[in-house]
Parts: structure tokens; C-alpha cells; sequence
């Protein structure tokens, strides 16, 4: 009789092990085929432009380089008064491309920026079969500010980051690799790579969507590696102590503000953190902040911006 038990004991945990293992291999392949499926290539739209972005366009230089074996189309927009102290790398949001940010981009170069601004992996006019996953944009900035550095800044005199959505995950997260940036704006910006994995997965099927934690990080280390999937926004800031305005939509519909975004991590009162009431239609939402009701850019949220970058780079010219 005891016999008889330890055999079918035996044969349940075998049975157990089985199971367990099949649903390991199918759930890695699910992992995988569904996160692949979040990112695919970004064709730009076909726009037309008028004569103010159309100009702004043949003024801007290339400045192209490689983010891994892929080359990313990078422009370089000068300042409209021809003055070179101050850089602003822009870092676009998800499944976006430059001439998105056209209006935006000219808000900082009338103001006396430059901007050099770059298509992600896999979107626009770079090369890449698909955009791979969230940490790609961190590392694509990382490559584009190493482009800079080995050009000399382009012969500006202080480098900015100005990011959104995505871009103002990784417009933070860069901090940690040692570059030399006066200051950070970030507008609706996710905290970290997870949690912008699990924020469309949560919003489905609820929490549960966390018991496939470990194979989404397992699956993002084996494309970016640790250091680029585990470093938070929130951490890249404490650790660098490099000024940083974040700045969040107080109803934005895509990345919540109370919840995996940079704003809602944020604790130091090192930091200016603002969830503006810009008198727009659109203040609300996720990319409807970077505009106003007539097209243009938020005149309100960028002088916002550029105050704060003055003010962080006549402290840093202060020794502050």
C-alpha cells in the first residue's frame, strides 16, 4: 500500500513538472510574441507643412549616427538668433517621429536653442525593423549624446534634455550614465521601463497582469541588458542631482499621473514638479499639453520650460 502511494505521489509531481514546464515555454513564447507585436515599425504620416515648418526643415542640418547596427536619422536645428550656448536634445514619445514635434521644436529655437533631435529605432526615416521595446529609446539617447560629445556639442556651450512620454523616461534615465547635462524637463514622462510595460497590461486585464512580471523582465534584460531595464527615472535623478522640471498632465489619459508615472514617484524637493492647468483645450491629455488650441506649440508649458533652463544654467554658470 505505501508502495502504491509513493507511485502515485510520484506520478503527480512528474505530471506537476510537466505542467509547470509547458506553461513556462508557452507563456515565455506568448511573452514574447505579444511584446514584439506593442512595438512595431512607425511610419511617419504623410503631412503637409506650412511655409514656417517648411523652412524650418531645409535649415536643419543631418547629424545621423549608429544606436547599435542601426543608423538613426538625426537633425540638428539651429537657434533662430544664431547663438550657440544652449543645446536641448529633444527625445520623442512612442510611435512618434521628428516632424511630430515641429512646432515644438521651433518653440525652443526661437528662443535662442538649438535642438538636436533624432527618429528612435525603428521609426521615421532611421533604420530598424521594428522599434524592439521600451528601453530602445534610452539607448538610442544614450548613442546620440555620445554622437554629441564626439562632435564637440555641435560647438554649443550647455546641453539640455527635453523629453516626452517615453522620451521623458529616458530624458531622466540618461542622467545615470554620466553625461554632462545642465538640466532635464520631462512632460508626461513614465517612471521606468516595467512600468511601462505593465501600464497597457494593467489597464486590461487588472492586476493580474503582474504574475507575468519575471518573464517581461526577463525578456526585456535579454534585449537591453540589466543596467537599461532596472534604472527608474526617479533613481537616475536622485543619483545625479542634475536640476530636473517634471511636469504632468493632471488627467492624462495614457500614462495616469497618480500612478507609473515619473510625478507620482517623485519625493525629494530637490525637484520642480507641476501638474499645470494650461489654459488649452487639450490640457489634459497626453500629447494635447505640448499644444495649443491653434495648432501651435503651448506657448505657456515651453516659456514654463525655458525659464526653468535659464534658471539652471545661470546657476551652473554661478558654481551653484
Amino acid at each position: 500500500m505505501a508502495n502504491k502511494t509513493k507511485r502515485i505521489f510520484k506520478r503527480i509531481l512528474q505530471y506537476t513538472v510537466i505542467i509547470a514546464i509547458t506553461f513556462l515555454i508557452v507563456s515565455a513564447g506568448a511573452t514574447k510574441v505579444i511584446y514584439d507585436f506593442c512595438f512595431p515599425r512607425y511610419e511617419s504620416p504623410e503631412t503637409v507643412l506650412n511655409e514656417e515648418l517648411v523652412k524650418l526643415n531645409e535649415e536643419r542640418a543631418q547629424a545621423s549616427f549608429y544606436s547599435g547596427e542601426n543608423l538613426l536619422a538625426g537633425y540638428l536645428y539651429s537657434p533662430a538668433d544664431g547663438t550657440k550656448d544652449n543645446l536641448v536634445v529633444f527625445v520623442l514619445g512612442m510611435n512618434a517621429a521628428v516632424n511630430d514635434y515641429l512646432w515644438q521644436i521651433k518653440s525652443f529655437t526661437d528662443n535662442g536653442y538649438g535642438v538636436f533631435i533624432f527618429d528612435p529605432t525603428g521609426c521615421g526615416s532611421s533604420e530598424g525593423k521594428s522599434a524592439v521595446g521600451f528601453s530602445q529609446i534610452l539607448l538610442d539617447l544614450n548613442a546620440a549624446l555620445e554622437h554629441a560629445e564626439n562632435e564637440e556639442n555641435f560647438g554649443f556651450e550647455r546641453i539640455f534634455l527635453f523629453g516626452h512620454s517615453r522620451g521623458g523616461y529616458a530624458a531622466c534615465c540618461a542622467l545615470h550614465f554620466g553625461h554632462d547635462i545642465t538640466a532635464v524637463a520631462s512632460v508626461n514622462g513614465i517612471n521606468s521601463a516595467m512600468e511601462g510595460i505593465m501600464m497597457p497590461a494593467a489597464k486590461v486585464i487588472g492586476d493580474i497582469a503582474y504574475t507575468n512580471y519575471p518573464l517581461l523582465w526577463l525578456y526585456q534584460v535579454s534585449l537591453f541588458g540589466t543596467e537599461a531595464v532596472n534604472i527608474s527615472a526617479v533613481q537616475a535623478l536622485e543619483e545625479s542631482k542634475i536640476p530636473a522640471l517634471i511636469i504632468h498632465s493632471a488627467e492624462d489619459e495614457v500614462v495616469p499621473a497618480d500612478r507609473f508615472s515619473i510625478i507620482s514617484r517623485v519625493e525629494s524637493t530637490d525637484y520642480i514638479t507641476e501638474i499645470p492647468g494650461f489654459d488649452t483645450k487639450n490640457k489634459d491629455s497626453h500629447t494635447g499639453i505640448l499644444f495649443d488650441n491653434d495648432g501651435k506649440a503651448n506657448k505657456e508649458l515651453f516659456e514654463t520650460v525655458i525659464h526653468f533652463f535659464e534658471k539652471a544654467a545661470d546657476a551652473a554658470e554661478n558654481g551653484e
